[in-house]
């Protein structure tokens, strides 16, 4: 992997761990098809775009939500 790569990866992963869906949105395309393990059965297998992105993360966050 690419120090570029590393560094996208790395900005990505610190914008998760601060919930902001926004900066994650920034490192991601537009057109990105986000397939799931199927681990977790409330989640849909596939999710398309930026709004599917965003529909992903807030139902796995909520999943692991302490508040």
């Amino acid at each position: 992997m690419s120090r570029e790569n590393v560094r996208v990866m790395r900005e990505f992963m610190e914008a998760w761990n601060r919930r902001e869906i926004d900066a994650m949105l920034s490192r991601l395309h537009a057109a990105l098809e986000f397939r799931t393990s199927g681990l977790f059965p409330d989640l849909d297998p596939v999710y398309e775009g930026h709004a599917g992105f965003t529909k992903f993360y807030r139902e796995s966050v909520a999943h692991w939500s302490l508040s």
